[in-house]
């Protein structure tokens, strides 16, 4: 027979586990490789010259996204490696056509 403090303990029991697994997420490893990807291009298309102000950006959104992935923000991270891949991209583009030889593309 069930004490009248057990069923109030099992429903906290069952909160808490229900909780502490919602909060638990799966790393945003394809969003972490794609950002980098559109990092290392956008610095490899000359951005940190031609392009600085959208370089600085998509660097300070690359480095944050980092720093979140290590602390185990996941959904923080997924949007700031988000956020750098689209600044990356822009800034790569800029670059290439701001590139006096045209950034390669003919």
């Amino acid at each position: 027979m069930l004490k009248k403090s057990e069923p109030l303990f099992i429903l906290i029991l069952s909160c808490s586990v229900f909780l502490f697994v919602s909060c638990v997420s799966n790393p945003p490893i394809s969003d972490y490789s794609i950002a980098r990807a559109a990092h290392d291009a956008a610095r490899d298309s000359g951005a940190p010259r031609l392009a600085p102000s959208l370089w600085f950006k998509a660097d300070q959104a690359y480095k944050k996204a980092q720093k979140l992935f290590k602390e185990r923000d996941y959904a923080g991270a997924r949007e700031a490696f988000e956020e750098s891949r689209f600044l990356s991209e822009k800034a790569e583009n800029t670059a290439r056509v701001t590139s006096p030889d045209g950034g390669g593309l003919q």
